[in-house]
């Protein structure tokens, strides 16, 4: 394909999913803290569970709705739909700059599922453009762009929030939600004006929302799926509890600044793999042996945490954390994309959207319970479902980078 044209594809989705995810972490860093002080007011015993409910429900909704949004893009174009979700996303934060109830949390974290396949609109849409091992080094820029905004949403959110919380009360949370929602709008704007993207194509098929016939197809991707799915479960746990651990950490209440810091690292050792090493790894290790040592080295990273005696130690298994983000996601990404002929990108990533749903609805909620009972129990749950994920892509035959369907 033409590099202008495969450009004017890209620049667009990589500006509005940066922009996006600054948003997102904004929210990310800042509401388990809200919710617990909003539980401490009310004299609430215990919190984890609620703020797992909270989180978990973005990705409920996700998992019931990515999969349509996968099969309509596929039809409507990718265009319209990641515009669509990425509105939904803008509003998602509005209403979370307000949120001073469980309640309002809750509708912002709702709103928030519905628009979360913008991601899986643009993976889509570049994988119809480029095949082997360019696909996984495609889909690890957007990974990139995504890790980007979240380099700079919790550096540049967690000082934000403080500061302005130390002028009014909550109102670095007004600051953050209405910022975020701003900054999403911008994407859809550049998207509308500058983005090349497929057109979809209504075939003749009966249309499917739970993308049961894909699977039914293509059961090749069933075990690669689960995998992944499992490893976002373990993911997931850190959701509803990393801010939390740090307070027990550290030993003080305040601590999105610190949770911005150690974010932003996470994310900026995963962009510099996505953006500049991820094909020289591919090319040493290979996509299956690089798959096993990302999940291995999460796993390792997880269980080390709660262990952590101070501030500076937490970036050491942070490190470990970091790489295995930076390879795995658009590694599974690529490895399923090709098992999955290119009329049907949509679809499948809405459901790998779904797939990836369901851990993070079940994660944070359980992940909250585990925290309440021991801090370091999410931790160590986590790791050990890692090193399962890992050992689950030992066992599969992973389909070799020159082929399609």
């Amino acid at each position: 394909m033409n590099s202008e044209k495969v450009r004017s594809i890209q620049w667009p989705l990589w500006a509005a999913l940066f922009f996006d995810l600054i948003g997102f972490s904004f929210i990310l860093i800042d509401l388990q803290l809200r919710a617990e002080d909003i539980g401490k007011a009310a004299n609430v015993a215990s919190v984890g569970w609620i703020i797992g409910l909270i989180l978990g429900s973005t990705f409920v909704v996700q998992t019931i709705a990515s999969p349509l949004w996968g099969r309509l893009g596929d039809r409507l174009g990718t265009k319209t739909i990641f515009i669509a979700c990425t509105l939904l996303s803008a509003s998602s934060m509005a209403v979370y700059a307000f949120a001073d109830s469980f309640v309002l949390m809750l509708v912002s974290r709702l709103i928030a599922g519905f628009g979360s396949a913008n991601v899986a609109a643009a993976q889509a849409a570049i994988s119809t453009r480029f095949g082997g091992t360019d696909r996984t080094v495609a889909l690890g820029r957007i990974g990139a762009a995504i890790m980007t905004g979240l380099i700079i949403g919790p550096v540049l959110g967690g000082p934000l929030a403080k500061h302005f919380d130390g002028i009014r009360p909550g109102f670095g949370q007004e600051v953050l939600g209405l910022t975020g929602c701003g900054l999403s709008v911008l994407g859809v704007i550049l998207v509308l004006i500058f983005a090349d993207m497929p057109k979809g194509e209504l075939s003749q098929d009966k249309f499917s929302l739970a993308g049961g016939s894909l699977l039914k197809a293509f059961p090749a991707v069933i075990p690669l799926m689960t995998a992944a799915s499992v490893a976002w479960f373990s993911l997931a746990m850190l959701e509803g509890t990393f801010g939390r651990l740090l307070r027990v950490i550290l030993g003080q209440e305040s601590v999105q600044a610190e949770f911005g810091f150690v974010f932003g690292f996470e994310s900026a050792l995963a962009l510099v793999i996505q953006a500049f090493l991820l094909k020289w790894i591919l090319d040493k290790l290979g996509e299956k042996r690089a798959l096993v040592f990302s999940y291995f080295g999460l796993g390792l990273g997880l269980a080390a945490w709660p262990f952590s005696p101070n501030f500076a130690f937490v970036f050491v298994p942070s490190l470990l954390f970091a790489i295995g983000t930076g390879i795995s996601s658009p590694a599974i990404n690529s490895v399923c994309s090709r098992v999955i002929p290119e009329d049907r990108q949509g679809e499948l990533f809405g459901l790998m959207q779904s797939a990836r749903g369901i851990g993070f609805a079940v994660g944070p909620l359980i992940g909250g319970i585990l925290f309440d009972v021991k801090p370091g129990l999410p931790y160590y749950v986590a790791a050990g479902v890692c090193v399962i994920s890992g050992l689950m892509i030992t066992r599969q035959r992973l389909p070799d980078p020159q082929e399609s369907v």
